[in-house]
């Protein structure tokens, strides 16, 4: 009889068992419910962060377009339908040098013997 009563101590019942896995159970659900909404948060604000990155470059990028463009030559057209608008401009790298024009160069060489004719005039009164 003695050797009964020690082989029943030396285990768990049933009911114990059952008891710490209901309970271990609750345990594991609640964290795991902290580890998914922390992993739901982490994703929404990579996709917001990359939303923003994003935008922040598209606005670099219309900001530093606008400001190489030539002055006056920016239009902003709008769809037929009115579903979207653009922003059209003349670059700079696409106008044209005023230096290299055909009509620039003739006027010089009129009008520069008479600058500087005049220049000498203007010193020669001058003295």
């Amino acid at each position: 009889m003695a050797r009964y009563s020690q082989a029943k101590t030396a285990g768990f019942t049933l009911i114990e068992m059952v008891t710490v896995i209901l309970i271990l159970g609750i345990v594991i659900v609640g964290v795991s419910s902290f580890v998914i909404f922390g992993t739901r948060i982490f994703v929404e604000s990579s996709a917001v962060d990359q939303v923003l990155s994003q935008s922040r470059f598209g606005i670099e990028r219309m900001t530093r377009d606008i400001r190489r463009a030539v002055p006056n030559s920016i239009r902003v057209l709008t769809a037929t339908d009115g579903s979207y608008q653009c922003i059209e401009l003349l670059p700079i790298s696409a106008s044209t040098s005023y230096l290299t024009h055909l009509l620039y160069q003739r006027l010089r060489a009129i009008a520069l013997p008479q600058l500087k004719a005049l220049g000498r005039l203007v010193q020669g009164s001058l003295r």
